[in-house]
C-alpha cells in the first residue's frame, strides 16, 4: 500500500471524497495490512490528534484496509498499549508450556469448578459444613 503523498488530514479527506464511489480490494496478507495500520497511527500521530481527524484517519484506513469498525478499532487499542502490531498467531492466545502440561496431566484445567466447588468438604457425608 502505496500512500506516501497524503501527508496532511485535508490530503485524506479529499482522497476519501474522491472515492467514495471506488471499492478497494485487499490483496496484502494480515501482516502487510497490520504494517499499513501501525505506520498510519504512528506517521500520523493517531493518538494526539482531535477526534474529528482521527475519524479522517480510521475511515481511511478502513476503507484501504478492508477490516471492519470493530476490528480496526481492536488493532487500534492493542498499537495503543504496546506501541506496536504484530499478528497474534494461535499459539500466542492459548496456554502453552510446563504449567498447561502438568494441569493436563494431573487432571486440573486451573480453575475451581467441579463438585469440589460447588459443595464444600463434608456435605455429602450428612456432615455440617464448617464456615471458618
Amino acid at each position: 500500500m502505496n500512500e506516501a503523498r497524503l501527508d496532511t488530514i485535508e490530503q485524506i479527506r479529499e482522497f476519501l471524497a474522491g472515492t467514495a464511489d471506488v471499492v478497494f480490494s485487499t490483496t496484502e496478507d494480515q501482516a502487510t495490512r497490520h504494517r499499513f495500520v501501525a505506520t498510519v497511527l504512528r506517521r500520523h500521530r493517531y493518538f494526539k490528534l482531535c477526534k474529528g481527524h482521527r475519524g479522517v484517519l480510521f475511515a481511511y484506513m478502513q476503507r484501504l484496509t478492508g477490516y471492519t469498525r470493530q476490528h480496526l478499532t481492536k488493532l487500534v487499542g492493542r498499537y495503543r498499549q504496546a506501541q506496536h502490531l504484530h499478528p497474534l498467531t494461535r499459539a500466542s492466545r492459548t496456554r502453552s508450556g510446563p504449567a498447561n502440561l502438568n494441569s493436563v496431566i494431573s487432571g486440573n484445567s486451573g480453575l475451581n469448578v467441579g463438585p469440589q466447588a460447588a459443595w464444600p468438604q463434608g456435605v455429602f457425608d450428612d456432615q455440617e459444613v464448617s464456615t471458618s
